[in-house]
């Protein structure tokens, strides 16, 4: 209710979801954000994407990393997640690049991230 304040700690994310309206998160004991999950997963849900790709990727994700447009990649279960500062730009970058590596695009969509794939990227060294 409004003007109520629990501490809960917890590392299963999903009670999180459902119990809270807003969260801290803590890396080594430093507070790294606080705010509303909704807010988190705007900020977040809005600059991932998810590519599956078809070819060695490996020389394609070595290019995206110079890209002043890319935040993050990752490869997880078989997709490359990337964490991008401009959306815009890396939607219309990654086609090209793609090519450039003669890759084939099975799949690009908009990540819908929850908490627990928010909190892992926060506290990532």
């Amino acid at each position: 209710s409004d003007r109520c304040t629990v501490f809960f700690s917890t590392h299963i994310l999903t009670d999180v979801e459902r119990v809270c309206d807003r969260v801290g998160i803590l890396k080594q004991g430093e507070l790294v954000t606080e705010e509303t999950i909704e807010g988190l997963h705007k900020r977040f849900a809005k600059n991932a994407l998810r590519l599956e790709v078809t070819g060695d990727s490996g020389p394609f994700i070595s290019a995206l990393k110079s890209k002043k447009w890319l935040q993050m990649v990752e490869q997880q279960n078989g997709s490359i997640i990337l964490t991008v500062f401009d959306l815009q730009t890396a939607q219309q970058k990654i086609p090209s690049l793609l090519a450039q590596h003669n890759l084939g695009l099975c799949k690009l969509e908009q990540v819908e991230m929850n908490l627990e794939d928010i909190f892992v990227r926060l506290v990532k060294p």
